[in-house]
């Protein structure tokens, strides 16, 4: 009996404490459970808040820019290029270029867009000839010994000694010792517009500039001088074999011929506004359109046209916000001496000149050889240098953010910005070379070949689609649409650009 009862009290025991078990695990379960059920609650209140209280966030403008776009943008321009004699410029594929691009502002945009029509005098030639007589006798071809100088006025010598200068003629003291009555052999260079070195000969006394090529190529140099220079002597540009003959031969006699007469003929701007932002504070891109008779011209500058014009696009389609204004604008005859863009500021009152706060240029973003240049604000002169270089800073910024080397080029005004700063009206942009050779130190920043010419093709047939570098423009024109938003979204941009 007493064995019976043991066993019962002990199996009544065991009971008590299994229910005691049980209950102590069913509490800590309903506690958990109780604990998870807040913390759910906890955040689906708090993400209900940050939906509520709190603005998304949005992607940066600039990855509103596409490769595709930008590059059906190109196809458009080499396709009509095609039907043109292979040429975009201002007597061949500009008019239809002009088109394309209106066709897509007004499809895609509700933009106020019209065109700024203005007249133009250019050089038309028909013959040329150039030969050394002396020491010993050579004919010279045209396109690939020598070119003329596009609107280069008519003229010609006749066995004339050639003075080699060794400089760029930039300045007039280049020329000391210069004797009248020669024919002036300077070379290449980007230190000022070659109208000022032709001037500078011309008023020392010479009777015919040639421009030695500084680079080691078979081509000539290709240059252009305004077509309202007030030049009077012919000008060639000749190849680096050329010139460096004639620089070290014993006393070089050479005759020459450049024949053309002067043809007007039309052509115009095209420009498109915004429909928000402030009409008194007005920031204006710029690219010229236009390309050289000799090319198709899409790096040079159907790549600063092709980033300008989908810009243009995404500013709509994205609802940028726009504090001030943006007018996009398409240059014509830029190849001509930056006819367009100085047509169009000389036509502006001095009421509208006060209005535009900025101007950024957009002029061969796609070199196949590439720099990632910026222009040197801090080089503009007072009293808008503190804002060009601020313009250069943003530049500057973005492509630090993205860890992109960049280095800053001359701002000397040999691009559409040059009217704007000769206005006293703060500008900037970027740029990627055209025929100035990559210094090593160059290679060693960006990669391609030392010792070789930015753009291969520049001012020539083969500036085609595949002659653009596909990375450079996607970079740049993110950059470029960095800092549109950067620019459009200040309140105060004056204060901002003086900062």
């Amino acid at each position: 009996i007493r064995m019976e009862a043991w066993y019962e009290e002990d199996e009544s025991r065991s009971k008590r404490e299994k229910r005691m078990v049980f209950f102590i695990v069913a509490i800590a379960l309903i506690v958990f459970a109780a604990c998870v059920t807040l913390s759910l609650v906890v955040g689906i209140l708090t993400s209900f808040d940050e939906i509520v209280y709190e603005d998304p966030v949005d992607p940066p403008f600039y990855q509103s820019i596409t490769q595709s776009a930008l590059n059906n943008h190109l196809q458009q321009f080499e396709t009509i290029a095609a039907q043109y004699s292979n040429s975009r410029s201002v007597n061949n594929g500009y008019n239809a270029s002009v088109e394309y691009v209106k066709s897509q502002l007004q499809n895609n945009t509700n933009y106020n867009v019209y065109q700024q029509h203005f007249t133009i005098t250019e050089m038309i030639y028909s013959s040329s000839s150039l030969q050394q007589v002396s020491p010993v006798v050579q004919n010279y071809e045209e396109g690939s010994d020598y070119s003329i100088i596009e609107n280069s006025p008519s003229g010609s010598v006749d066995n004339v000694p050639v003075f080699p200068i060794d400089a760029s003629g930039c300045f007039i003291s280049h020329f000391d010792g210069f004797i009248a009555g020669r024919v002036a052999l300077i070379q290449e260079s980007n230190l000022c517009l070659l109208e000022i070195a032709v001037a500078n000969a011309e008023q020392s006394g010479a009777v015919l500039v040639l421009v030695h090529s500084d680079i080691k190529s078979s081509k000539p140099y290709s240059g252009e001088l305004s077509s309202t220079t007030s030049n009077n002597i012919p000008v060639l540009g000749i190849n680096y074999l050329l010139g460096t003959d004639l620089s070290s031969a014993l006393e070089p006699n050479i005759s020459a011929t450049v024949v053309g007469e002067e043809q007007t003929s039309y052509t115009s701007n095209l420009i498109a506004e915004t429909a928000s932002g402030s009409s008194d504070s007005i920031i204006i891109i710029g690219s010229h359109l236009d390309s050289v008779p000799a090319g198709p011209g899409i790096n040079d500058n159907g790549s600063g046209s092709a980033v300008n014009l989908e810009l243009a696009i995404q500013t709509y389609q994205q609802a940028l916000a726009l504090e001030n204004q943006i007018r996009f604008a398409w240059w014509g005859a830029e190849e001509l001496g930056l006819l367009g863009s100085e047509f169009y500021v000389n036509s502006l009152t001095p009421q509208e000149k006060s209005k535009i706060r900025v101007n950024l240029n957009y002029d061969m973003l796609a070199s196949s050889n590439y720099i990632r240049g910026v222009y040197n604000g801090s080089q503009a002169d007072p009293p808008i240098t503190k804002s060009c270089t601020k313009i250069a800073q943003i530049y500057e910024e973005f492509f630090l953010d993205q860890n992109l080397k960049y280095q800053f080029t001359p701002f000397n005004g040999r691009s559409d910005y040059g009217p704007f700063l000769e206005a006293n009206i703060t500008a900037g942009g970027l740029k990627t070379g055209s025929n100035g050779m990559k210094t090593v130190a160059e290679r060693t920043s960006f990669g391609g070949l030392a010792q070789a010419i930015y753009d291969p093709c520049y001012h020539q047939a083969c500036d085609t689609l595949e002659n653009v570098n596909q990375e450079i423009l996607m970079e740049n024109a993110q950059a470029a649409a960095n800092i549109l938003q950067v620019l459009a979204s200040q309140a105060d941009l004056n204060s901002y650009l003086a900062e």
